[in-house]
């Protein structure tokens, strides 16, 4: 494997913690796994925290299956779930783990808590500096899609492609960016363009803004800026607002730049006259007017979509287009009432487009209650989810009462689906894909499971994140279930709180595994950010 440096540290470190769960991580990684975690505390204490919930996870499924024999007896389940002893999980995983407990600490990670002076518990902290709030058009250089509009950004480099993207600074500042550009984010209040397009808003409480190139430096105050930096380093600095002081490498000199100044910068060159107007730029308004008309564009493509009939092998579709009453409609062709859900305690909210409807899941009571009889050698599950916070062991996307079909999200982020086969379960967990700067964006999740040739695959906006082997002949059964939520069959007392923090809006059951174009293609059809190819894309 090759360590990818220019990647935010916590992402890195979710995928070198999962290599190592599953028994692929290289020494490179290994060695560079180890100094991360020696030198940064933060870092620690987020692996502390992942090795926590995997191990929360371990005895999660251990007490499913001892529930299904002692069902008749939740008191005693409940005292042996306060009794349950980790050792087990720590062997699972093996010799690699005493290289992290080292580092992290083996006392304080049984005691489960972050230790300070004198036992105080210690804030999380977040090297998060800006924030991507507006997107249109978008394509990104990367993995997973790049970032998406709502995720909070640290230091790096980013690289996009093609499209518009604006970028909120904790200072205040806000910057548009044009691609194709390269845009470093150093801190709160400086970034340095190699190139492409930015137009800069700098208000007063900002406190300014440092943006520089290869052969310029401008110190913003309280402005309206743009920069341009194309072949060759050359850039074009205008200022429309507000005032300045522009450094070039040429000139060796600050010039002081006042309201309505347009000047080219080149290696070796003194300041030059430049034209240039506002218009030439995407401002704050202009994309947000740019992003609206796109919106309700996309809507209406996805509402006609709908008036196609699905094809044969989609057992259940809810379209959440209701946005009233206590009922969820099937459009998939699992025939009768019964297919019907049954929304319990959830409000009807607003989903991925404004005027489209979801359903929002906060209380441990917030559920859609439905019944899909039948029985399948492979299903797929897809789902438009937005989640808000992960605050359980698990997270319950769909879970048959009967612990049949297991589909949830654990609280490390990791996507995990898993049946019932024999006396055991068979499951595959993806690594973290949900993480805090995933928070409350829209996420298209699936999850495949082909019963037949025993293969388990996870995806993550349209793309496959893990492949997983189990045992072939598992048979796929979902009788009575909930959508965000769980209800164990039979319950008496209380049982595991596993429901869901955040919103649901559309959500599909199909009866055999997807290949990855298919997941790809429906990820795309209903991307809030995506539109036909005809009307151009928005991303």
């Amino acid at each position: 494997m090759s360590v990818d440096r220019s990647a935010p540290w916590r992402r890195q470190l979710d995928e070198w913690l999962w290599e190592a769960r599953e028994g692929r991580l290289e020494p490179e990684a290994r060695a560079a796994l180890n100094a991360l975690l020696r030198r940064d505390p933060e870092a620690r204490r987020h692996a502390r925290r992942t090795l926590q919930n995997d191990g929360v996870l371990e005895e999660e499924l251990r007490l499913e299956r001892v529930e299904r024999v002692f069902e008749k007896e939740p008191l005693w389940l409940e005292s042996a779930r306060r009794a349950a002893s980790p050792r087990p999980w720590l062997a699972r995983y093996g010799s690699w783990v005493a290289v992290l407990l080292v580092v992290l600490g083996v006392a304080s990670l049984w005691r489960g808590r972050e230790g300070g002076a004198g036992g105080e518990r210690v804030e999380s902290t977040s090297a998060g500096i800006a924030v991507l709030s507006r997107s249109l058009g978008a394509e990104w250089e990367g993995a997973l899609g790049g970032p998406r509009a709502g995720e909070l950004l640290e230091p790096g480099w980013l690289g996009l492609r093609s499209g518009t993207v604006q970028l909120e600074f904790l200072s205040g500042a806000t910057l548009v960016v044009e691609g194709p550009a390269e845009l470093e984010l150093v801190s709160r209040v400086e970034g340095v363009l190699r190139r492409g397009k930015v137009y800069g808003r700098v208000p007063g409480p900002a406190g300014g803004f440092r943006m520089r190139g290869g052969d310029f430096e401008l110190e913003a105050g309280e402005s309206n800026f743009g920069v341009v930096v194309g072949e060759g380093g050359v850039a074009k600095v205008l200022l429309w607002e507000g005032d300045g002081m522009l450094k070039s490498a040429g000139a060796g000199e600050w010039k002081r730049m006042e309201k309505g100044m347009a000047l080219r910068v080149e290696r070796g060159v003194a300041f030059a006259d430049a034209g240039g107007a506002e218009e030439f730029f995407t401002t704050p308004r202009v994309l947000e007017e740019r992003l609206a008309q796109g919106m309700t564009r996309r809507l209406e493509w996805w509402r006609a979509s709908l008036r196609q009939a699905p094809p044969e092998d989609v057992l259940v579709h809810y379209a959440f287009e209701e946005m009233a009453g206590r009922e969820l409609g099937n459009r998939g062709w699992v025939g009768g009432e019964a297919a019907r859900g049954w929304i319990v305690g959830s409000p009807w909210v607003e989903g991925r487009w404004p005027g489209k409807g979801a359903l929002d899941f906060k209380r441990v009571s917030d559920r859609v209650r439905i019944r899909v009889p039948g029985e399948w050698d492979a299903i797929t599950w897809m789902a438009w989810v937005r989640v808000d916070s992960l605050p359980n062991a698990l997270h319950g996307l769909v879970l048959d009462g009967a612990a049949h079909l297991h589909w949830q999200i654990t609280g490390a982020g990791e996507l995990q689906l898993g049946a019932l086969h024999g006396k055991g379960r068979e499951r595959g967990v993806s690594p973290p894909v949900i993480t805090p700067e995933r928070f409350g964006q829209w996420l298209h999740l699936a999850s495949s499971f082909d019963g037949r040739n025993g293969r388990i695959c996870h995806y993550f906006n349209g793309e496959r994140v893990s492949e997983h082997r189990v045992t072939p002949g598992v048979k796929l059964r979902l009788s009575e279930a909930d959508i965000g939520n769980w209800t164990p069959e039979e319950s008496r007392g209380g049982h595991a709180v596993r429901n869901l923090n955040g919103r649901m809006d559309e959500l599909l059951l199909v009866r055999r595994a997807l290949d990855p174009e298919e997941v790809r293609r429906h990820f795309q059809s209903g991307d809030p950010a995506y539109l036909p190819p005809v009307t151009g894309a928005i991303r």
